[in-house]
């Protein structure tokens, strides 16, 4: 139960206090209803796997791949690698770097999900964590 102004700062659950079931079934019926938004609460409807018998989003927490690792940390590391490798160690230009990512036989399954090319920027702008990169992009950028 934190706003979005304070959330980039909370790193402890001792600090705010924590939505239980109770709290999220009056917030999805105000929802409905209209009397508070999604940016009053944070919840945007009732999440479909409420309905499992022994699973709610307020109990179980679960690792979500995509925001956590994809556009999250390995994002963030990969920049930082290429930081180093192009402008640090020089192992490489961002040209060449830009032309081997354009030229990269993706395959037929990942071919619409090719990164798209870095530019100088992205890559030394310190206040951005991340590429500008698609989580399908992203995907192909590690794991290919």
């Amino acid at each position: 139960m934190v706003n979005r102004a304070d959330c980039d700062d909370v790193y402890s659950e001792d600090v705010v206090q924590l939505r239980n079931k109770v709290q999220y079934s009056e917030q999805v019926q105000s929802l409905l209803k209209g009397t508070i938004t999604t940016r009053d609460c944070g919840i945007k409807s009732s999440c479909l796997l409420n309905t499992l018998q022994y699973f709610h989003v307020v109990e179980n927490s679960t690792v979500d791949i995509l925001h956590d690792v994809l556009e999250g940390v390995a994002e963030f590391e990969l920049k930082l690698i290429f930081h180093s490798f192009v402008y640090v160690k020089k192992y490489f230009s961002l040209a060449l770097l830009n032309s081997r990512l354009s030229s990269f036989d993706y395959g037929y399954i990942h071919r619409n999900s090719k990164p798209a090319a870095i530019s100088e920027t992205e890559l030394k702008d310190q206040q951005k964590t991340g590429l500008n990169q698609k989580a399908s992009e992203l995907h192909c950028l590690h794991f290919l």
